[in-house]
């Protein structure tokens, strides 16, 4: 055999590996010729914020004016979940007109007291009454807020062998774990619909900062000791 069709064999052989591993690493391409489009986990399985309440029910006896212990923890426990995720204000509605509507707004009062306690601020506390039954004894006081829940689609499409890809198409349930493990970690969704707001700036340590940039001092915060960063030098001998 020459050189030159040795050459040329060579070559062939080069240009047809060049094809395969082109072929591989391609979009695959539908009947008309044009290219599918892969989808990432994002676009398959997005993040879907929806609005809720979140809210308990608590029935107040008649002739009984206090909160039980219990029920005291409960409204507690809520106004910590209010102060994370809670949006707009914590309604308390009573009942009136039932058998137990002089304790039920009683306990009203109570409930702002503990939720205030708790550390929200009593212009987020709303008051509200319904009317209830005049022989009903178990008319609850309800407490509830809005607040934001995030989810994807229900993962499990197993309809499809995922050892076999020709296309090299990722499987149907690429990335939905991922994705629903995000959603259930955002503490707050809201912050996925717009960003969460600044607190407002302390105008008593920027005057401080200003003087101290005027005069020419420093105008950091002193640091102590514990905040020298020194490593220790214990061991090194």
């Amino acid at each position: 055999m020459s050189l030159k069709n040795e050459n040329m064999i060579k070559l062939a052989v080069m240009f047809v590996a060049a094809l395969s591993l082109s072929a591989c690493g391609s979009l695959p391409v539908t009947s008309d010729g044009s290219m599918v489009t892969r989808r990432g986990p994002v676009d398959k399985f997005p993040i879907q914020v929806a609005d809720e309440k979140e809210e308990i029910t608590l029935v107040i006896a008649p002739h009984v004016f206090a909160l039980s212990q219990a029920d005291k923890n409960r409204v507690a426990m809520l106004a910590e979940s209010y102060k994370h995720v809670g949006h707009g204000d914590i309604w308390v509605v009573a009942p009136t007109g039932s058998a137990n509507s002089a304790s039920s707004i009683g306990a009203a009062a109570e409930i702002a007291k503990v939720m205030v306690d708790q550390g929200i601020r009593p212009t987020s506390i709303k008051m509200n009454s319904y009317l209830a039954a005049e022989t009903d004894e178990s008319a609850p006081v309800t407490v509830l807020f809005r607040r934001y829940h995030a989810f994807t689609s229900d993962c499990g499409l197993w309809n499809r062998n995922i050892a076999f890809t020709p296309t090299n198409q990722s499987s149907p349930n690429l990335g939905c774990t991922t994705q629903s493990n995000l959603a259930a970690l955002v503490e707050d969704p809201r912050d996925l619909i717009e960003p969460t707001r600044m607190d407002p700036a302390d105008p008593a340590r920027r005057a401080t900062v200003f003087e101290n940039y005027r005069a020419g001092a420093v105008t950091t915060s002193e640091r102590s000791d514990q905040e020298s960063g020194v490593v220790t030098d214990i061991g090194s001998e």
